[in-house]
């Protein structure tokens, strides 16, 4: 099993829990949300995240003001 580490919001997990738990809160004043609905909107608050973190990663490399250039290692030379 790999162990590699990853940020909150890459987790369907969390996204999911913090779904669910907006919807609970909705509930308490009176807003329903069907579990059905619950999971449609937590993928759809997912691919919102991937969408927005790809784009802050390609503006970021728009406005760097450093070139990128592969890495050179006592092997290559």
């Amino acid at each position: 099993m790999d162990n590699e580490a990853k940020y909150w919001w890459e987790s369907r997990t969390v996204i999911a829990g913090l779904v669910a738990m907006l919807a609970s809160a909705l509930s308490l004043m009176g807003v329903e949300i069907p579990f059905s609905e619950q999971l449609i909107l937590a993928d759809i608050a997912f691919e919102m995240i991937t969408l927005i973190s790809g784009g802050v990663a390609v503006w970021g490399r728009v406005i760097a003001t450093k070139k990128i250039v592969a890495p050179v290692t006592d092997n290559l030379k």
